[in-house]
């Protein structure tokens, strides 16, 4: 069977390993809980932030655990936990399947199977790309950009999330970035944070694939 294991500092729960370990150095596997139809949901992907990590199962669904004080989990109201749970959707949102994620320092993106691209947890230098500064505890659609007729420019194929700051490689091969920029680390010439989506314009002419 395919199991998630853990190792390192778990004093926030990010080992989700259910139980309050400071540190663990060897690995161990994370308590998923029930998984579900018939035991037939695996996962198939990881990822680790600052202090909370989540799972990525082949049904779709999110699971997290560790630290949520920005609402990084997308569990709100749950502070730190210990075992892996799953992320709450707004009650008007239709709930994504989701294919990958990325955990930066305190916040998470999702990319679903239909290319779109959902951020939670701390907004405070623009790297939920929403266009603002708040916080969010449960998942915003934030890609697609639209074009001036109202259209999806362009589905995204692959996510990461750095300390402050988050990057976005579309079905074109361009990459797009925004959050925090005080080391210049989007990557546009300049030292200014940014709250939505820009477009690296150095690669103008090249198809990058990641």
């Amino acid at each position: 069977p395919v199991a998630a294991m853990s190792f390192g500092v778990g004093a926030y729960g990010q080992l989700a390993l259910g139980e309050r370990n400071t540190r663990c150095h060897t690995f161990r596997e994370m308590a998923l809980g029930d998984p579900g139809e018939g035991g037939q949901v695996r996962p198939v992907s990881v990822s680790a932030g600052e202090s909370h990590s989540g799972v990525v199962l082949s049904n779709g669904d999110v699971l997290t655990s560790g630290m949520g004080n920005y609402g990084q989990t997308g569990r709100p109201g749950s502070g730190s936990s210990f075992t892996l749970g799953p992320i709450e959707w707004d009650y008007f949102t239709e709930k994504a399947k989701v294919a990958s994620m990325a955990c930066g320092g305190k916040h998470t993106l999702l990319l679903d199977d239909r290319g779109q691209v959902w951020a939670l947890g701390c907004g405070k230098y623009g790297q939920l790309g929403h266009g603002d500064t708040y916080d969010l505890d449960e998942p915003q659609c934030v890609w697609p950009l639209q074009d001036g007729a109202g259209e999806p420019k362009c589905s995204a194929i692959q996510v990461a999330a750095g300390t402050s700051h988050s990057m976005v490689c579309d079905s074109s091969g361009r990459v797009w970035s925004w959050g925090l920029n005080s080391n210049g680390q989007l990557g546009l010439g300049d030292f200014e944070e940014r709250h939505s989506p820009q477009l690296l314009t150095f690669f103008d002419g090249k198809k990058l694939a990641a």
